[in-house]
């Protein structure tokens, strides 16, 4: 039997290690109870919340409580998965009011997927044959984390994305041991699900696919003939073969959001040309003179975020890199292709400008290190018999590298999740301020005292005692609002067939009351401000001014209009 020189067996198939299920599923069920607590603690005690995360359950929300229920009303300016997740969550919400109105099925969806990715870097160290030491300290260096920690909890998409990616790299590892085209396709389809969860998908399967093809064609290769252009054009269709099985689900996927999006809003890709997408929230923040993008967009500050997770990466893919080298293997490009495809994109678009340079952005940088890591090992199958003693030296070695990175990447994220140059959203905000309250102290800092006003006009107008279609607002900023309210169907909301009648004739439709954000803070793209330029200075003359109500900033945010009539 022959070994070809990446290490795969042409004449047999890798059987990968079945590990006891016993154990995924207490490795689960801890990850799964200790991301919950944290992330039910931080949002109902501290009321420490990143937005984006119920924002989420509001879209699934939606689909089943607005005055008009349907699936796309879940919307296409984010990706689905997260909300499709959370959408079973809220039928429970009669008896866990919570799960809606402080948004706590966020808090499930993200422990539920970065528990599922804690499972995953263990199945691949039972694939690879990492010995125990080297395997629990894998899991380790993975799931205790702190950033893995913190967006286990908080309820945003990436734990979503995650997951997807480690799965996708545990089946294309198993794809470079043995051929077998079932495991590539289950590493695409790992990927198609990821661009439901988020965008940052596609970099992943470009990267991918480039891996995929040149494997694939370096295999149909005759090995006598690889220096001639003739060899590798013969060859180039097995590898397009074989990219194209790769890239099928994510593309399908894609596909599918897009053509939906296009036939139900009249725009392709919402997410980036919309009024409510990408381009426009920046530029809505450098109007307003944020500071999102100041300092960031430099090659020190970019560093600064993908080595403030994992400082030994250099190390890592250097002696992987050195040890895939010596071995004549290419299992190390596996985790490189995928997860570098999506740091280099955002490493690029923050560099250029095009997104904010958010520490959280470089968050697979912690998947990447630990599966590069476990590359060190082969798969029991794929070993060559003898040289039981090096094999043990290098073993040995690779455990104490993984260990290394344990020891190092905690603390070393800690320290960057307290910097404010670096840990530079709300949740590192706030646990600065809950490390060091002196210094940083709470009362001071309105991250705890966020969506409190959303929650008292939703209380002021549940109390009103309003009929249904009494209030117009778009959900695109007063998304709080109506997750807090206990009668959402008040509420003629963004995703409602006759949305848009309401915002042309307010008075004929019955609307007793109309919220307007502040145009000037991040309200410019809220269809109530675009339709009604001077609703917010001086009413439009549609009626008279209620309320105006205080953020945690100390400044006016929204204001409650009575129409007249």
């Amino acid at each position: 039997m022959t070994t070809d020189v990446v290490g795969a067996r042409r004449s047999a198939r890798v059987a990968p290690v079945v590990p006891r299920a016993g154990g995924a599923a207490m490795l689960f069920s801890v990850c799964l109870l200790g991301y919950g607590l944290l992330g039910y603690l931080l949002t109902a005690q501290f009321n420490l919340i990143d937005g984006d995360g119920p924002s989420r359950v509001a879209n699934a929300g939606y689909t089943i409580l607005s005055r008009n229920p349907h699936l796309g009303a879940m919307g296409f300016v984010w990706n689905p998965l997260p909300s499709l997740v959370e959408l079973p969550l809220l039928g429970f919400s009669h008896w866990w009011p919570e799960l809606k109105t402080l948004g706590l099925a966020a808090v499930i969806q993200s422990a539920l997927f970065m528990a599922g990715a804690a499972v995953g870097v263990r199945r691949i160290a039972f694939d690879r044959d990492v010995p125990r030491l080297g395997r629990w300290a894998a899991v380790a260096a993975f799931a205790a984390n702190p950033m893995i920690v913190q967006y286990g909890a908080v309820g945003l998409s990436e734990a979503a994305l995650i997951f997807c990616v480690v799965w996708s790299v545990r089946y294309l590892l198993l794809w470079v041991q043995s051929g077998a085209a079932t495991s590539l396709a289950w590493s695409g389809l790992a990927l198609g699900f990821g661009y439901l969860a988020r965008y940052e998908a596609l970099p992943a399967v470009a990267g991918g696919a480039a891996f995929v093809l040149l494997l694939a064609a370096y295999r149909a290769c005759d090995p006598s003939r690889l220096g001639r252009v003739s060899t590798w054009r013969k060859a180039l269709p097995s590898g397009i073969q074989a990219a194209v099985l790769f890239c099928f689900p994510a593309m399908g996927a894609f596909l599918l959001w897009t053509i939906s999006s296009w036939l139900l809003t009249g725009d392709a890709l919402p997410q980036f040309t919309s009024q409510y997408g990408n381009g426009t929230q920046m530029a809505t923040a450098e109007s307003a003179g944020a500071d999102l993008l100041e300092g960031k967009a430099t090659i020190d500050s970019i560093a600064a975020r993908v080595f403030g997770m994992e400082p030994l990466l250099p190390v890592v893919v250097v002696a992987a890199g050195w040890y895939a080298f010596r071995r004549r293997r290419v299992d190390i490009f596996a985790p490189l292709a995928v997860c570098g495809g999506v740091l280099a994109f955002q490493a690029a678009a923050q560099y250029t400008g095009m997104t904010f340079g958010w520490f959280r952005f470089y968050i697979l940088v912690v998947p990447m290190t630990v599966i590069a890591a476990m590359t060190l090992w082969e798969p029991l199958r794929s070993r060559e018999t003898g040289g039981s003693m090096r094999a043990c030296a290098s073993s040995v070695a690779a455990s104490a590298l993984m260990v290394a990175t344990l020891v190092s990447s905690i603390p070393v994220t800690w320290h960057s999740m307290l910097n404010p140059a670096i840990g530079d959203q709300g949740p590192q905000q706030g646990l600065r301020s809950m490390v060091w309250p002196d210094r940083y102290p709470p009362q001071e800092n309105s991250l705890f005292q966020a969506f409190q006003d959303d929650r008292n006009i939703a209380r002021w107008l549940d109390n009103q005692n309003l009929p249904p279609s009494s209030v117009l607002s778009d959900t695109f900023q007063s998304w709080g609002i109506w997750l807090a309210s206990g009668r959402p169907r008040q509420f003629v909301i963004t995703s409602d067939f006759d949305f848009a009648r309401a915002l042309n004739a307010p008075h004929e439709f019955g609307i007793r009351f109309i919220l307007v954000s502040d145009p000037v803070a991040d309200g410019a793209a809220d269809a109530v401000n675009r339709r009604y330029p001077t609703l917010w200075s001086d009413g439009a003359g549609l009626g008279e001014l209620q309320l105006t109500v205080t953020g945690p900033g100390g400044q006016p945010r929204w204001k409650i209009y009575r129409l007249d009539g």
